[in-house]
């Protein structure tokens, strides 16, 4: 039977690009090992190289303390340093991160229909002492209820902290058909906001800007991507292979210090080890960058044609 989380009855202008690709680039995962839990919430704080993890998805809902693992070693050998309990119980959902030694955050509690969040209120967590630091009313245009406005595994997905090389990020289904990515500051000001719409998610990432989406928590099947830069919608197709028969994809987390894609299944703790080029995304030279080699090349087929003629 399958398992499910409770439910509870500035925009870019953007471009839309979905074209049928040809055949889907298989992506292998590789195991690391079994689940603390069946709902993990985990993150990176790449300021200290600190791992962080939480069994389940919210205060109530079995989630305990924030553990600590020392090192990426640590992390994948399931060996915690220390547990840190967070302020009014902490965050909902599992898509959290840190950085900085800073937890951020789903925060709500209180704030819904019997302990259940219904907006998009979030804060920042002390990873050293639990206690909240700031927090955010939410995000405008988002939506918060469990269900309508979360991944289609529940979990209060509504609100999902994300981070890469380029920043801070959450996402989230907006208050209409599509779905909200906005960039936030560690302040949690709001530095932008792109607007798509992709019908059904079941999870997500960020790898250096670009958003990636799995159609499905339950599939293997990854459709979506957007560049947040340029607000750009493009049609992938990549799909997990090597993984579980039957997964619960409820966390996906990219590890910005050993460039690999962390993601629980319920069942077992799996990676992808060099991500970005997994996934395609590699640093391409900035403008002034192409300008200069541009120049270069012209010099270069002048001198060789001053030779030929010699």
């Amino acid at each position: 039977m399958t398992r499910r989380a409770p439910f509870v009855a500035m925009s870019f202008a953007f471009s839309v690009i979905l074209v049928p690709l040809a055949g889907a680039t298989n992506i292998t995962l590789d195991y690391v090992r079994p689940s603390d839990s069946f709902f993990v919430g985990m993150a990176v704080d790449p300021a200290t190289g600190l791992y962080y993890e939480r069994p389940n998805y919210g205060p109530g809902f079995g989630s305990g303390p924030v553990n600590t693992f020392a090192s990426t070693a640590a992390f994948k050998a399931g060996t915690p340093s220390f547990s840190v309990p967070l302020q009014n119980g902490g965050f909902f959902g599992t898509y959290f991160t840190v950085k900085g030694n800073e937890i951020f955050g789903r925060e709500g509690l209180g704030k819904g229909v019997f302990g259940f969040p219904v907006d998009t209120s979030a804060a920042r967590w002390n990873a050293t002492t639990g206690a909240i630091d700031a927090a955010l009313a939410g995000f405008a245009g988002m939506g918060g209820v469990d269900g309508p406005h979360t991944f289609n595994w529940g979990g209060f997905s509504g609100v999902n902290f994300m981070q890469d090389q380029t920043g801070l990020y959450v996402f989230g289904k907006n208050l209409g058909s599509g779905w909200q990515l906005n960039r936030v500051d560690p302040n949690l000001n709001i530095l932008g906001t792109d607007q798509f719409n992709a019908g059904s998610l079941g999870f997500g990432f960020m790898i250096d800007g670009n958003l990636f989406a799995g159609d499905n928590f339950n599939g293997n099947s990854i459709s979506q991507s957007l560049d947040f830069t340029t607000g750009t919608q493009s049609a992938v197709n990549f799909t997990l292979v090597g993984g579980p028969p039957s997964p619960y994809w409820n966390n996906v987390f990219y590890d910005t210090t050993t460039n690999s894609l962390f993601l629980n299944s319920g069942s077992g703790l799996y990676m992808v080890p060099d991500a970005s080029q997994a996934f395609g995304v590699s640093s391409v030279p900035e403008p002034e960058s192409l300008t200069l080699l541009g120049t270069g090349l012209v010099g270069l087929v002048g001198l060789l044609r001053r030779k030929a003629r010699s």
